[in-house]
Formats: structure tokens, C-alpha cells, sequence
């Protein structure tokens, strides 16, 4: 009956059976001293079962039991018709009863006859029929102790197993991600291609020439690579083009190359450009995630909840002060809720140093300013340029005499960035000095824009500076609007400029063909976002044809700089480097922000000449 069953409903059901059956083995008479054993009369009960089922007689379980009514031992009717019908069964091949099964398992169990134990028991005994029911009931639940202890220990094994099986796993898989993330930083950040020949990019490992920073607490100079040792938290604040964002791009390598040191291997460096943060509705731990996800990074949520739980991640947030104003103040939160729940995470922020307003101080730990290039770094920066494989002695000793023999061409040489753009004109064309930062920014972005000139053409290069300096206004002016990105706008609204700069590209076909031959052969803009948004190479570049634009509208752009000074100033200085008579924007703009005045004449064709290196430094900050 009970052999289809589950064996824990089995076992359950044989319990029962037996504790309700037990105390009746118990009723009736206390037995005399002198009577006849339990085990004697049980024999004979059997005795009688057999001789019946071998005589092929019915089976008389009640007269059996009341002829044994007044046996001697005290046995029970109950327990002698239960043990009759048993062994009659038993001798006819038939199954036996639930009692008796109960009774089979528990002996086989432990070892332990019920039976003779019951027939065994007489009036001198020790034991009371009470204390053999507290007896069995102890073996009973020995038994199915020791089922459930087996059963709970090979549930143990195989859960620790299991446990094993998927730490190795997720060890495994952690790897994984980890080596194809590093991948990724070689194939985002190894090299650098504007301002440079395409055939030779910049490789941000071989040919970085190293900053230095002053301002720190702990010393006046340090070199890059010791502060991010030094400080956990760092901001780094330096002028336009000072190399923050080539900076952050080479911390990013250094968990994946193994030719840098400054950074231990085991960082998870995520490089995030804060302008994306502009508009977005998620925080700023979601963003980072989004990011490497742009990357095509797998395993990208995992990555960085991995970074934050076990502190390695390397926070690199480049661009404070590209964060729109509307936006600004929640993302600042984010980051400070961030560095704050982890903190354990290392971190570093880049901010345009005349955008930041101190509204990190207490979250980091130091804040410092990248210093400009010395004559040492300019003269590593000239030996590497180009590659080195690429390298050409006569070419760089060329250029080394030719800002020698230039002032401006030296003093705008200590800014990374201009140094690259001088290196590039020179090589591209040998053209002569130029007189302002504004005049070199022109001439670079005019031979980018011609390069390639030809068949593989389709638009004009008029074309190309016309909606460029068009987009570059556009981006600028959305600086005011909520929920505007300064930097950085989607293709679909870069297309429909497209129709307003140049009237006869009308077609959705043409635009996108005039953006994707900019992006392709100019390296001016760049797609980013998964390929969904656009924006320029670097801010001085949008900001330089943002004031190439009102080249003769100074009305307009006092009104843009009068109306967001933030978003227009650096445009302002360049559009005075730019023109032959600068002087009312510089009257004006000293009125309304004398320092900026001051960089405004600088910037002008006459000013740069003979001031002071820091000076030049401030100015341009």
C-alpha cells in the first residue's frame, strides 16, 4: 500500500500509525511474577497463524484473541489479533499491515526487536509501559533523525559545491570582462589623430610628454603620475588645451598597458566626458555603465558594480565646466552622493580653470593646476611628434630655431595643444610666424579641411567652413536653453542646420553626406553616443568658428557674450585675435569683466609679444 508513495509521505504515515498504535500493545492487566513469559504466548500465537494458513483454515484473528483474553502476561487483545493476522499473512505470501511495516522498518533500522521487548516486559520490570513508549518514540526519532541528517548533509555538499562551482564561474567571468574591457581602453585611447598625419597618430603611451602641477598641498610642482598616487581624490584644473583631457585618456590606458606604471594594474579606470551628463535624465552610476555600453563593452553594469563594491574603480570625469548650467548643480550631487556611499573609489575631475567655481572643496582631497610646457617638454614634445617611428631630425631642429627665433610662436608653444597646432602647420605647410593663438587655430582648421582635396571630395571646402561655423554659433547659443548640451547636439538636428546654413542642401541625403565627409576626412567633428549625437574634436575648435562666424557682427556677439558669458567668453578672446581692429569689443568687455578685457587685448594682433609666460598662462585660462 504505502510502496507507491513518496518516501517522506511514507515515512510520515509509519509514524503515526505506530505512536497511535503502541499504547494499546500496553492495556490490560499488570501481569503476575509468576506467569508465563509475553514471548512464550506470542510464539504460540504464531504457532496457531502458521498450522491455520497451512491447514488452508480461514483466518480467526478475534478468536485467537479472545482465547488469549486472560493470558498470564498481560497481553493485550488488540496486540495478539495484530500479531495473528500478521504472521497468517506472512505464511499465505500475503502483504502484512501498516503496523507491522512500521514495526519491520523500525527493527531493521536499529537493531531493536519491538516485539520481544514488548513480550519481554513483566510486573518486576524497571520499565513502565510508559517508559516503552517514551522508548519507541526515541527510536522512531532516531530513525528519521538520521534520514533527514543524510539527506540535509548531501543537500550541504551539493550547495557548497554548487557555491564553488559559481565563485570559479564568476572568477572566470570577471576576468573576462575585465581583459575585454582592456581591449577596449587600447583600441578608445592608444592614439590620437587630430592635428596630426593620419598615417602617424599620436600613441598616447610612446610619445605623451608628461605634465606637471602645481598648487598642491603637500608641494608646489608635482608631476602628474605622483599626484594621482598621492591624492585618492583629485581635481585638476588648467587653461584651454592644457592636456586634460589626453591626461585622463592616458590614466585610462594604464590598467591595460603594461608599459605604464603611475596607476596599479588593478584600477578599473572609467572615463567619462561630463557633457554627456547634459540633459540626461539618469545618475551619474547608470551613465558610466551607459558609457562602456557606447564602447561596446560586455558585461558593463557587472564591471561597475564590481569597481564601486570592491573600490577599484578609477573614476576619470573629464569637463566640469562643459556640464550646461542647468545641469550642473544635480550632476555635481551625483558625484558627491557617489564619492560619497564608495568611498573607497579614486577619482579625477578636469575643469577649465576660469569655470570653476570651488564647488568640489571638501570632496577632494587636492586640487591642482596643470602647468604649461618648459623649453625641455616642448623640445620631447618636437623629437616624438609624429610617431618615432616617423620622427624627422632635420624637420624638428627646423622647428625648435624657428620658436627660438619667434617669441609668440615659444610663449603659445607652452600650451600642449598649440604646440601640436604649430607642429602640424609646419609640417603641412611652413607657413611663416603668425601673431596670434586665433590666427594659428584658423590656419589649422583651413588645411583640415582642404585635406584630401579632390576626387574623394563632394562637397566644397566653402561648404564645409560655412556649416561649421554655423553649427558652432547654433551649439553655443544653446548653451542658454534648459536641457541644451553646449558641446554636443544630436545628428538629426545637426542635419536640419545643415538646410539653414547652406539653402540649397535641402535633402536629408545631402546633409548627412556633408556631415559624414566633415567627420571622415576633417576629424573636426565626431560622432559619439553610439553614433547618435555629434560633436566637435575640441571645444577651442567649436569655440574658435563660433567667433569665426560673427567675424563681422561684433554687435552680435557682445549681445551672445552679454547674455552668457560663460558660453562666449573664450569665443570673445579668439574673435579679438582674429580681427584687424578689436579695440570697442575690448573697451566693452573690460567694463563688464576687466580680467577678461585684459585677455581680449592680449589676444589682439599686437598684445602677446614680450608678456610674461605665466601671464600668457592666466590669460588664456
Amino acid at each position: 500500500m504505502l510502496a507507491g508513495m513518496p518516501a517522506p509521505l511514507r515515512s510520515l504515515i509509519l509514524a503515526i500509525v505506530l505512536v497511535v498504535a503502541t499504547p494499546l500493545a500496553g492495556i490490560g492487566p499488570i501481569p503476575d511474577a509468576e506467569a508465563a513469559t509475553s514471548a512464550q504466548i506470542l510464539d504460540e500465537v504464531k504457532q496457531q497463524a502458521r498450522d491455520d494458513a497451512a491447514a488452508k483454515r480461514p483466518m480467526r484473528a478475534s478468536g485467537i484473541a479472545e482465547m488469549y483474553r486472560h493470558n498470564d502476561a498481560g497481553l493485550s487483545t488488540t496486540l495478539i489479533s495484530i500479531i495473528y493476522t500478521r504472521e497468517y499473512r506472512r505464511a499465505n505470501g500475503e502483504s502484512t499491515s501498516t503496523v507491522d511495516e512500521a514495526k519491520q522498518e523500525i527493527e531493521a533500522s536499529s537493531g531493536f526487536s519491538l516485539s520481544e521487548f514488548i513480550a519481554s516486559a513483566d510486573t518486576g520490570s524497571a520499565f513502565t509501559w510508559t517508559t516503552a513508549a517514551l522508548l519507541v518514540a526515541l527510536v522512531v526519532l532516531m530513525y528519521f533523525t538520521r534520514s533527514i541528517l543524510a539527506d540535509l548533509g548531501g543537500r550541504a555538499v551539493f550547495i557548497a559545491l554548487s557555491l564553488f562551482r559559481r565563485s570559479k564561474t564568476q572568477r572566470r567571468s570577471g576576468r573576462r570582462l575585465l581583459s575585454g574591457y582592456r581591449k577596449v581602453l587600447l583600441r578608445s585611447y592608444g592614439q590620437v589623430r587630430m592635428f596630426r598625419d593620419p598615417q602617424a597618430p599620436m600613441d598616447v603611451v610612446t610619445d605623451y610628454v608628461g605634465l606637471r602641477v602645481r598648487g598642491l598641498p603637500d608641494a608646489e610642482v608635482m608631476e602628474v603620475g605622483d599626484a594621482v598616487r598621492h591624492y585618492r581624490r583629485l581635481l585638476l584644473i588648467g587653461a584651454p588645451g592644457s592636456g586634460k583631457s589626453l591626461l585622463l585618456q592616458r590614466l585610462a590606458l594604464h590598467s591595460a598597458d603594461p608599459r605604464l606604471s603611475e596607476i596599479a594594474n588593478e584600477s578599473l579606470p572609467v572615463l567619462l566626458e561630463l557633457h554627456r551628463m547634459n540633459g540626461a535624465p539618469i545618475p551619474l552610476r547608470k551613465m558610466l555603465a551607459h558609457k562602456l555600453s557606447f564602447q561596446k563593452v560586455n558585461g558593463a553594469d557587472a564591471l561597475i558594480n564590481r569597481g564601486l563594491s570592491e573600490g577599484t574603480l578609477l573614476l576619470l570625469l573629464d569637463g566640469l565646466d562643459e556640464l550646461s548650467q542647468f545641469d550642473r548643480s544635480h550632476v555635481l550631487v551625483d558625484i558627491k552622493t557617489l564619492l560619497g556611499r564608495f568611498p573607497d573609489v579614486r577619482c579625477v575631475i578636469t575643469c577649465r580653470k576660469s569655470a570653476y567655481q570651488n564647488e568640489l572643496r571638501g570632496v577632494v582631497d587636492a586640487t591642482g593646476e596643470l602647468m604649461g610646457f618648459d623649453n625641455d617638454d616642448i623640445g620631447n614634445f618636437i623629437e616624438n611628434w609624429g610617431g618615432r617611428e616617423q620622427a624627422n631630425p632635420a624637420g624638428a631642429d627646423q622647428l625648435k630655431t624657428f620658436l627660438a627665433e619667434h617669441p609668440t610662436a615659444r610663449n603659445l608653444a607652452r600650451n600642449p595643444m598649440m604646440l601640436n597646432i604649430i607642429a602640424f602647420i609646419r609640417a603641412s605647410t611652413q607657413t611663416v610666424n603668425l601673431q596670434t593663438r586665433a590666427r594659428y587655430l584658423a590656419e589649422a582648421v583651413d588645411i583640415l579641411i582642404a585635406r584630401d582635396a579632390g576626387e574623394n571630395q563632394k562637397y566644397t571646402a566653402d561648404q564645409k567652413f560655412r556649416f561649421l561655423c554655423h553649427l558652432a554659433r547654433f551649439m553655443q547659443d544653446g548653451g542658454a536653453r534648459e536641457g541644451t548640451d553646449l558641446f554636443s547636439v544630436p545628428v538629426t538636428i545637426a542635419q536640419q542646420e545643415v538646410a539653414t546654413a547652406l539653402p540649397k542642401l535641402t535633402k536629408t541625403a545631402e546633409a548627412r553626406g556633408l556631415i559624414d565627409e566633415i567627420i571622415k576626412q576633417t576629424s573636426l567633428l565626431w560622432l559619439v553616443a553610439g553614433g547618435e549625437v555629434v560633436k566637435f574634436a575640441h571645444p577651442v575648435l567649436q569655440q574658435y568658428l563660433a567667433a569665426a562666424s560673427l567675424l563681422d557682427n561684433q554687435e552680435g556677439l557682445l549681445i551672445r557674450y552679454r547674455s552668457d558669458a560663460s558660453a562666449w567668453r573664450e569665443s570673445v578672446k579668439i574673435w579679438c585675435g582674429l580681427v584687424k581692429d578689436p579695440s570697442r569689443v575690448i573697451e566693452t568687455v573690460m567694463r563688464l569683466d576687466p580680467p577678461t578685457g585684459v585677455a581680449c587685448k592680449a589676444e589682439s594682433q599686437s598684445s602677446v609679444d614680450g608678456l610674461p609666460p605665466d601671464l600668457i598662462d592666466t590669460l588664456m585660462s
